[in-house]
């Protein structure tokens, strides 16, 4: 697993919300292997966890 990938979900693991990866990322999770070099990560999120997602980022600086 890339780096940036392993050190986004260990960012969000902690917050106590849902989450989900995807775009480029999930296609290779998915695959279980690397294709290409990402620039970044797709995330995707529950609208209605908004504020705990807001108040974890907050909080973690």
């Amino acid at each position: 697993m890339d780096k940036v990938l392993e050190e986004a979900i260990s960012l969000l693991d902690g917050g106590g919300f849902h989450y989900a990866v995807y775009g480029g990322y999930a296609i290779e999770l998915f695959l279980d292997r690397n294709i290409r070099k990402h620039a970044d990560v797709d995330i995707s999120v529950y609208w209605h966890e908004r504020d705990r997602i807001i108040q974890y980022m907050q909080h973690l600086g």
